[in-house]
C-alpha cells in the first residue's frame, strides 16, 4: 500500500511549513550525496529557507563547484561578448575614418579610383544639402509671402474703415482735427 499524494501548493502554517521544509530539505541533500556517490559526479544543492537561512550540501567544495559553473556558463557568454565588442570596435573606427575622410582628412592612402568614388560621395551628399537648404528656403519664402499678403490685407482693411471714419466724420460736420 503507498502513501497518498498530497497536493503541492503551499503550507499555510508556518510551523507544519518549517517541519516539511527541514524533512524535505533533509531528503534532498540524502538524494544528492546518493547521486554523487553511485555515479561520482559532482553534485552541489542550495536552499534557503522562507526566513532567509541558507542551507547547502555539496560533494566537494562549494566554492570550487561555483567557480567552475561559473567559468562553464559564462565563458562562451564572455567570448560571444568579445568578439562583438571586437566587431563592433571595427565598424566604430571604419566609420570615424569614412568621416574623417568625407572633412577631407587622412586621404594620403587613398588611391585614384577611390578618391573618385569620395568625391561621388561628397558630391551627392553637398546635392542633397543644397536641395534641401533650396527647399527650407523655398518654405520660408512662402511664409514670409503669406505673412505680406495677409498684411496687405489687414493694410486694406485699416485704409478702408480710415475713409469710412474720415467720410463719417465730414458728413457729420464735426471738424477734422490736424
Amino acid at each position: 500500500m503507498g502513501r497518498n499524494k498530497i497536493a503541492i501548493e503551499e503550507i499555510k502554517n508556518e510551523s507544519k511549513r518549517q517541519v516539511t521544509f527541514s524533512k524535505r530539505q533533509k531528503g534532498l541533500f540524502k538524494k544528492a550525496q546518493e547521486l554523487a556517490v553511485l555515479t561520482s559526479s559532482q553534485v552541489a544543492v542550495i536552499t534557503f529557507s522562507s526566513s532567509g537561512k541558507l542551507f547547502q550540501y555539496s560533494s566537494e567544495s562549494m566554492t570550487n563547484l561555483l567557480k567552475r559553473c561559473y567559468k562553464y556558463q559564462f565563458s562562451g557568454q564572455r567570448i560571444d561578448n568579445l568578439q562583438e565588442e571586437i566587431v563592433l570596435k571595427n565598424e566604430n573606427e571604419q566609420l570615424q575614418l569614412r568621416i574623417k575622410r568625407m572633412m577631407g582628412e587622412e586621404l594620403s592612402n587613398l588611391d585614384m579610383k577611390e578618391l573618385q568614388e569620395l568625391e561621388q560621395v561628397v558630391e551627392a551628399g553637398m546635392s542633397r544639402i543644397k536641395a534641401r537648404k533650396n527647399e527650407s528656403l523655398l518654405e520660408k519664402i512662402g511664409e514670409i509671402e503669406k505673412k505680406d499678403s495677409h498684411l496687405e490685407e489687414e493694410n486694406r482693411i485699416l485704409r478702408a474703415q480710415l475713409l469710412e471714419a474720415a467720410k463719417t466724420t465730414r458728413d457729420s460736420g464735426v471738424p477734422e482735427s490736424g
